[in-house]
């Protein structure tokens, strides 16, 4: 039964959905890397691993930290160690049928969907495999959108290896796989390529003529590099979790500020995700401050 089906005193019931979910995620199961990952890279297939009370990341040589609790909290939304002994994944995470039903509870219209094990995979730094990671989890997810893709709105994983493979993914995912945007880690690590690198400019030129999104999204789990934030806060998960979203946000909207990014491309859209945007509206004032002060001449502002 659709929530149009019945008037209701209930939250939600008896509305025509109206929410646009900007940062919904999918929980890609075990058959994503058996049927879409080629068979020589399977070791890389990023999984959970339970050990007693605690549970951590692994994906290929690289572990993450441990977390308190159990791993089903990975799939169960608002179900964190601190908040249950026993978390019950959604089946909507990796099915699309109950995603749509929860969706109807709470008005949800449309949902943008972003995974969660590509959150891991971007820690991989060699470009043959990171590229075959993303076509996997883009191939899965497409099949996940195809069950209503008009209220799934899938959004496609970049490598960030190789800026000239992040074009041509970005490219399968809108023109093959009709996704309405794509995304990427924001960090800087060891040889990658930075954002504001002149090998990225293709690809803002890419999303800003076909109208396609660009989204921002960090992730915490220890398999993508944590060194400056760890020299804090070892491995004490909350603090890590608390700041490192907020922090990652700060450098990167301060590269497509400083560099001129969004100078060159004044169509090209941004999302900084999961971080909420109260932080956003003190620090853009901070860099007017600064433009005002020093100016940002590698990035030729114009206002």
């Amino acid at each position: 039964m659709s929530i149009t089906d019945t008037a209701s005193s209930e939250p939600g019931v008896g509305e025509a959905p109206w929410v646009f979910d900007a940062d919904g995620h999918v929980v890609e199961p075990e058959v994503t890397w058996e049927r879409y990952l080629p068979a020589r890279f399977r070791d890389y297939a990023p999984r959970v691993v339970q050990d007693g009370d605690q549970f951590y990341f692994v994906c290929h040589d690289r572990r993450g930290f441990r977390i308190d609790g159990h791993s089903e909290a990975v799939g169960a939304p608002g179900q964190t160690p601190h908040q249950s002994d026993s978390p019950v994944a959604a089946r909507g995470g990796s099915e699309p049928g109950p995603r749509l039903e929860d969706m109807a509870l709470d008005a949800i219209a449309t949902a943008a969907l972003y995974p969660t094990y590509g959150l891991m995979i971007q820690g991989v730094t060699e470009r043959e495999p990171a590229l075959a990671l993303c076509r996997a989890v883009n191939d899965w997810l497409a099949e996940y959108c195809a069950h209503d893709p008009a209220r799934l709105l899938g959004i496609g994983t970049l490598p960030m290896t190789d800026a000239g493979d992040a074009l041509a993914e970005a490219r399968r995912c809108v023109e093959q796989l009709g996704f309405r945007g794509v995304w990427r880690r924001p960090e800087h690590f060891g040889s990658l390529p930075h954002l504001h690198d002149d090998a990225y400019e293709p690809l803002w030129s890419y999303l800003d003529e076909a109208n396609v999104a660009f989204a921002v999204h960090p992730g915490i789990s220890g398999l993508v590099p944590y060194d400056q934030l760890r020299a804090h806060y070892d491995d004490y998960f909350t603090p890590l979790h608390a700041t490192h979203f907020v922090l990652e946000h700060l450098l990167a909207i301060t590269t497509f500020v400083a560099y001129g990014i969004l100078e060159r491309h004044p169509g090209l859209r941004v999302a900084f995700l999961e971080s909420g945007a109260v932080w956003a509206l003190g620090y853009v004032h901070r860099l007017d401050e600064h433009h005002e002060l020093f100016g940002f001449d590698r990035g030729a502002l114009s206002l």
